[in-house]
């Protein structure tokens, strides 16, 4: 029971990766070229993009919602990215100790 935990967790883990690898470089267009899809051009003929955000972020003034609200959606889908296959393999490896240390009902002891 125990091996047979141990290597699907493993096949798990080893699939969240090659996973993770193969969705990075459309996650990289999404941050890189975030400028070439989404502008926005007010009446003055101003052309906003997320590469006009200042060092101290959006003001309200100086980009209309919807470029702060792309690129906002931006930086959460990137760091989403980052962060849910670390979750994922913890997760993993939580119910990979779980199901190993499980007893069977009537087991006695150690």
């Amino acid at each position: 029971m125990s091996v047979s935990t141990v290597i699907i967790g493993t096949l798990s883990i080893i699939s969240l990766v090659m996973a993770s690898f193969a969705l990075a470089p459309v996650v990289q267009k999404l941050g890189t070229n975030m400028d070439d899809n989404v502008k926005y051009t007010d009446a003055n003929g101003t052309v906003f993009t997320c590469a006009d955000k200042n060092a101290d972020g959006f003001t309200t003034n100086d980009h209309p919602e919807i470029i702060r609200g792309a690129c906002i959606a931006r930086d959460r889908t990137f760091d989403a990215f980052l962060v849910l296959p670390m979750f994922a393999i913890i997760a993993i490896v939580v119910f990979m100790f779980l199901s190993v240390t499980r007893r069977d009902i009537g087991q006695e002891g150690f």
